[in-house]
């Protein structure tokens, strides 16, 4: 795979200096990413990436219990490149544009198309600021979901949207917006492109194309510089046709050592015949429907949101039985961002989301945070676990490129297995270094 990632980014960069040659009379700029043309002229093009180096360090309850099964609940620290990406943008005419995002994974060695899409711009005389997207798509839901990871106040985004968020597909999506509201929808095959479905039993199957469909909308009656009040709707459901689903609550503080706690497959420390072969049994999905709701404001230097996200699975059968009673899990988080330079979060109008702190001086800008959130994996007989999580970070952006996070999350995790009683205090030192190019 190593070569892999050499090929991909050697082909990128040959394919960006054939179009450089012949726009070499169009204008050039480096802040944020190579960028050659005009983006509201009809030709025009962005290199951009990002890299995030992090450390992490764990106390408390780091372990695997004697009576866990499944390797669940171990936390190991360490230093690790959490992210490192490379996005290329342009226009390819009067009102298209295309846009592609690559993941470089450090320790698999393998390149992940993140984003892939055709957009048109030519319906603004049907709304303002409309456009519409094919290929590899975000799918519109949730505030936290929408935001970028790069610019949150945290390492992390909260357990809810990161568990029960939809995920990238090939599909289509639609998008318009104007100074008091916005509106998303997005229509994909599932799994993502390089993904497969699994059995009950953990085992990957081939399925023909499963579908979801999602979307948001933004109301802020108040809407501008400095002060915003917006509300948000989402909701997504996504098709299953009975394979195995399962949730992974990872607590907001990764690291490449650990394994999350929370988890809504059952394991068994033997092999009983009615469990298959692998020692595990999933939940057996027909769909899942999932709806949230959001309120972001803004005033001044600070910055608040609260988001509520409730999954409801509709569970289908094992071995021509029904496995139980339909499921509802949730998730909700509350934070606030406080900048103590002065500055303003601006907020970014095509979908309601924080946008990028930008220092206004030489000595650059910081920012203190704090969140608390919560998830339950437990309804019925699935036992997947509950935790409460509490972040305070603090960040400073030296300049627009450059941003330095520490964080320190205290988790309160419990799981109840069908075998032992796991409760668990784990606390998460960690820091990052974020290059923006």
């Amino acid at each position: 795979m190593r070569h892999n990632i050499k090929s991909v980014v050697i082909a990128l960069l040959f394919g960006l200096l054939l179009p450089a040659i012949s726009f070499a009379n169009m204008p050039v700029a480096s802040d944020g990413g190579i960028q050659v043309g005009d983006p509201d002229g009809p030709y025009w093009f962005n290199l951009s990436g990002v890299m995030k180096i992090d450390e992490r360090a764990y106390t408390g309850n780091t372990a695997t219990t004697a009576s866990g099964v499944g390797g669940l609940g171990t936390y190991l620290g360490g230093a690790f490149i959490r992210d490192a990406g490379i996005t290329l943008e342009g226009g390819v005419g009067e009102n298209y544009g295309y846009t592609m995002g690559l993941d470089f994974n450090a320790q698999s060695k393998e390149v992940k198309i993140d984003e892939f899409y055709l957009t048109y711009y030519g319906f603004g005389y049907l709304m303002p600021n409309f456009s519409f997207s094919v290929g590899q798509v975000n799918p519109g839901f949730c505030l936290n979901c929408a935001d970028s990871s790069k610019w949150i106040p945290f390492m992390e985004r909260n357990m809810g949207t990161t568990t029960f968020g939809p995920k990238q597909g090939l599909g289509v999506s639609a998008n318009t917006y104007d100074v008091h509201y916005s509106a998303t929808v997005a229509i994909t095959q599932q799994p993502p492109s390089g993904e497969s479905v699994k059995t009950v039993y953990g085992q990957p199957r081939k399925s023909p194309d499963l579908w979801q469909a999602s979307g948001r909308f933004t109301y802020a009656p108040i809407s501008q510089r400095g002060k915003v009040l917006q509300f948000g709707l989402s909701g997504h459901i996504q098709e299953y046709s009975n394979n195995g689903l399962q949730f992974r609550a990872v607590p907001e503080m990764r690291s490449n050592n650990s394994t999350t706690l929370l988890n809504t497959t059952t394991y068994y420390t033997a092999n009983p015949a009615a469990t298959g072969p692998t020692g595990q049994l999933m939940i057996a999905a027909l769909n899942q429907t999932t709806l949230d709701a959001d309120i972001l404001g803004i005033y001044g230097p600070w910055s608040a949101e609260l988001e509520y996200q409730e999954a409801f699975i509709t569970r289908g059968k094992v071995n021509g039985v029904k496995q139980g009673g339909d499921l509802n899990f949730s998730g909700f988080h509350a934070q606030a961002e406080y900048i103590l330079t002065g500055e303003t979060r601006p907020l970014k109008p095509s979908n309601g989301t924080l946008a990028q702190i930008k220092p206004k001086c030489k000595s650059g800008a910081w920012a203190v945070s704090a969140r608390y959130s919560f998830i339950t994996l437990n309804d019925k007989d699935i036992a997947g676990g509950r935790a409460y999580n509490t972040t305070a970070s603090v960040s400073w952006y030296a300049n627009n490129n450059i941003r330095v996070i520490g964080e320190y999350v205290y988790s309160l995790q419990r799981r109840q297995f069908p075998t032992y009683l796991d409760k668990r205090h784990v606390g998460g030192l960690g820091a990052r270094v974020q290059v923006v190019f």
